[in-house]
């Protein structure tokens, strides 16, 4: 196997997080579109025709912020997914050795059946606990042992953020599958507020999923620059 090289991984950290601000910004309006069609439920409901055409309008509009959150999601995920990739191999050039998650499986454990459930949690954990800014600061690359012997204690936005994460997406589930088959008044409005619900986990996921990218990423850049690696800087 090839040794790894540090690379910073501020630039493609900086991508992550437009995508995925732009990301919370579309769950934000999705939730403004979803108060507005409880607000004119009942009346639509009620024969009312201005509200019939209004509900219509903004199923149409929330049918194609649906196409533009699968586009967000993808370029979500390509940004997570290549920083995730980048803070594995650099954990192991800055010299964390033991770690038992490949650059290749940070990513892929993510679409692995139930596997998937908790797997990635403790692949990024373990990127955190092996990108220590001190300690085995003269090891070789893959061969400090400082961080697996005497780990630092877990913070809390990590597991926070993989609660909010699987639960964004089980609410999401519920709330889709209930709206699809809603047919009085009040089904509609109960997946509604379904909906809104995994909207506002899915923006809380993604704060935590910053606080756990940079909190990482300034753990590596705080490293090399100890290390005395040309390429570092904690200037973010």
């Amino acid at each position: 196997m090839d040794t790894p090289t540090y690379r910073s991984p501020l630039p493609i950290a900086r991508f992550a997080t437009g995508a995925l601000l732009v990301s919370g910004l579309h769950q934000l309006v999705n939730i403004y579109y979803d108060l507005k069609l409880l607000d004119l439920l009942p009346a639509a409901f009620n024969d009312d025709p201005v509200a019939t055409d209004a509900v219509i309008a903004l199923s149409s509009s929330l049918e194609s912020l649906a196409y533009m959150g699968i586009v967000l999601l993808i370029l979500s995920g390509v940004g997570f997914f290549t920083w995730s990739y980048r803070a594995n191999s650099n954990a192991r050039a800055l010299g964390a050795g033991h770690m038992q998650n490949s650059p290749g499986w940070t990513i892929g454990w993510f679409f692995v059946p139930l596997l998937s459930m908790w797997k990635p949690y403790f692949a990024i954990k373990e990127i955190w606990q092996a990108s220590r800014p001190e300690g085995d600061l003269d090891a070789a690359p893959e061969s400090g042992m400082e961080w697996f012997s005497q780990p630092e204690p877990t913070p809390w936005f990590l597991p926070m953020w993989w609660w909010a994460w699987l639960g964004a997406g089980i609410v999401t589930q519920i709330g889709t599958v209930w709206l699809t088959n809603a047919m009085t008044l009040e089904e509609n409005q109960f997946g509604l507020t379904v909906d809104i619900a995994a909207s506002a986990i899915d923006i809380a996921a993604t704060g935590l999923v910053l606080t756990v990218m940079w909190s990482i990423t300034k753990r590596q850049l705080t490293r090399a620059e100890r290390r005395s690696l040309p390429t570092a800087t904690v200037t973010v």
